[in-house]
């Protein structure tokens, strides 16, 4: 592993720029954090335990790069040209089946990682990574992988950077669907890598959409493998159109750039010490453009910290100042002041539950609208396939390996249209959403900017219960994660990406031994249970999905009001108790040095 004095020495540069304090000395300045923590809400942790551990929290973070694309897009070939070294087991038969996370250390070994209680397994060859994470040896992953880590001295590792080779979607190797979403929900960055040729088709469309709900940025890359000029000149401009399309519907940012590479020439040039070759796979220029995040991931850090060090001095500031006032006005009226800001507060919360209600609502009645979409879409899809498959049979196919094959085909094609018309509608719900989501932030921002005291709360619930969410829970920002969550990492979408996992296979075995000695009228008889099953399953796994999402959203609102009655409750015990430690006249001997002590502080946090 990357030794973590290197790695402290580089946050330590990082993060000083614009600030005399660094962080490293705020953590040794022992007065600093006994007089924040003096001065906090006595019900969670104190701001100076809070500082300090968010300090640490900087020197481990890592900079996470998951890389996601369809099966056979040349993922891990793309990580190895990255990383500058043939470190991932790949080639043109290779499936990776686990999640594969590369991380920085002096020595060069991997460490596989199971779903049950055995004792991690420490490897140091290609072929023993391969017999864990490539599906030709590891089929359905029967050998129960959670992960595997694989460590190397590469450059661009440094820094607790790692990348994640995620298994294909599109592809069925039965990989942990909570083992692989890990990597994908509460991050912020991701590489989509697409094919040249063919363009982006309607499973890969999917997925991006999913996908890229979650992230608030991406960079898109396409793997060419020796595709002519032209093939990539109009794949390009192709993906680009799709692209735009999407990140419209989505209302996310695109910056009409797809980075082209050639990431087996990248590799090979490697090996083979072939400059030219390197330059020509044009991997340094996606390479520019990680190195590019992987620097504005530190700023982003830097600015957090800043940004929590100096509210934190501004709220112990004021805490103090109105101990000093609470301390030379009378008992009244202090009291007085104390249950005004109490009612404000109350009455700001009053507010907010009626929106968190109003959103509870909206998506409860959205919830009931679309089930009945989803049983429509159902019927439609399985009336598609039997009038299609029908015909087929009418025409005189009735042998089983050709029936199963056309069923299939026609059950991906209809079920996919009917799950690309149910996503829509679940995007068209994030969109009157996210009106509704700013109207919430906005009560609190309101809130924030006339009470330093709202701010510490919000910002304490941010960081205790949701987790990376906006201040005011960002339903928008949320509901995509458990899109994420319900429709990538659960069967409905594994469901219709399957080529002929369940319905195929078994159709094709059953049709091989009855349904070729049958005329069609018995063909179509047989085939009636499983046009029964793929409508039960659709209506089943999408009424699953909306419903996890309904409740997660829920949930997340629920939590904040809750929490927000329960800090009400605490105001007035709280403010009772600070006043009689001010009545100490000794006190406010104490009080005026914090308060000159942090003031030193807060001005060094701007200069």
């Amino acid at each position: 592993m990357q030794n973590s004095a290197v790695i402290s020495a580089d946050l330590h540069i990082s993060f000083t720029k614009g600030l005399q304090m660094r962080p490293t000395d705020v953590v040794k300045d022992k007065k600093l954090l006994s007089i924040l923590d003096r001065y906090s809400d006595s019900t969670g942790p104190g701001m100076g335990t809070v500082l300090r551990r968010t300090i640490e929290n900087l020197i481990n973070t890592e900079v996470v790069i998951p890389v996601i694309g369809m099966q056979g897009t040349g993922k891990s070939t793309l990580i190895n040209a990255v990383i500058g070294e043939d470190i991932l087991p790949c080639g043109c038969n290779e499936t990776t089946c686990i999640p594969i996370e590369i991380k920085y250390s002096h020595q060069s070994y991997a460490v596989i990682f199971f779903n049950d209680d055995r004792t991690p397994l420490r490897i140091f060859t290609h072929d023993e990574l391969r017999s864990y994470a490539d599906n030709n040896e590891n089929p359905s992953n029967i050998k129960n992988v959670s992960h595997a880590v694989v460590f190397s001295n590469a450059g661009i590792l440094k820094n607790n950077v790692v990348f994640v080779d995620l298994p294909g979607a599109g592809g069925l190797t039965g990989v942990s669907n909570t083992a692989t979403l890990r990597y994908i929900q509460s991050l912020s960055f991701a590489v989509f890598l697409l094919p040249v040729v063919p363009t982006i088709r309607k499973a890969d469309e999917t997925l991006i959409k999913l996908a890229w709900m979650q992230f608030s940025s991406a960079v898109f890359a396409e793997n060419s493998w020796d595709d002519n000029r032209r093939e990539i000149s109009e794949s390009v401009d192709f993906n680009k159109k799709v692209l735009e399309e999407i990140a419209q519907s989505l209302h996310c940012r695109f910056d009409n750039d797809i980075t082209v590479i050639n990431a087996e020439k990248a590799v090979n040039g490697q090996l083979e010490n072939d400059t030219r070759k390197v330059q020509t796979s044009n991997i340094a220029a996606l390479v520019d453009k990680l190195k590019s995040v992987i620097d504005n991931w530190e700023k982003t850090k830097q600015d957090n910290f800043i940004y929590r060090y100096r509210n934190m001095l501004a709220y112990c500031k004021k805490e103090i100042s109105d101990r000093i006032n609470d301390f030379t006005n009378s008992e009244n009226d202090s009291q007085e002041r104390l249950e005004a800001e109490r009612k404000l507060f109350e009455t700001a919360t009053d507010e907010l539950e009626k929106k968190a209600d109003t959103i509870i609502t909206f998506i409860n009645n959205k919830r009931t609208e679309i089930y009945d979409m989803i049983s429509e879409c159902a019927r439609v899809c399985c009336e598609n396939i039997r009038s299609e498959t029908f015909r087929v049979i009418d025409c005189g196919v009735v042998d089983g390996d050709q029936l199963s094959i056309v069923f299939n085909d026609y059950r991906k094609k209809f079920v996919s249209q009917a799950y690309s018309k149910v996503l829509e509608e679940i995007i068209e719900i994030r969109r009157t959403l996210s009106s509704y989501a700013k109207d919430f932030d906005d009560l609190i921002s309101k809130e924030n900017a006339v009470s330093f005291r709202s701010m510490s709360f919000n910002s304490d619930q941010t960081f205790k219960y949701e987790k990376g969410l906006r201040v005011g829970i960002n339903i928008a920002g949320g509901l995509s994660g458990f899109v994420v969550g319900a429709l990538i990492g659960g069967p409905a979408f594994f469901f219709i990406m399957a080529a002929a996992l369940f319905f195929g296979g078994w159709l094709g075995h059953y049709s091989y031994s009855q349904i070729t000695a049958q005329r069609a009228v018995k063909a179509k008889e047989t085939l009636g249970p499983y046009l029964e099953s793929v409508e039960k399953n659709f209506k089943s796994e999408m009424k699953d999905a909306i419903d996890e999402i309904a409740a997660q959203a829920s949930e997340k609102l629920e939590n904040y009001i809750s929490e927000r009655r329960k800090h009400i409750a605490s105001l007035y015990s709280l403010k009772v108790r600070q006043l009689s430690l001010d009545n100490d006249k000794n006190n406010l001997i104490i009080l005026e040095q914090d308060l000159k002590y942090i003031c030193t502080r807060e001005r060094s946090a701007y200069e």
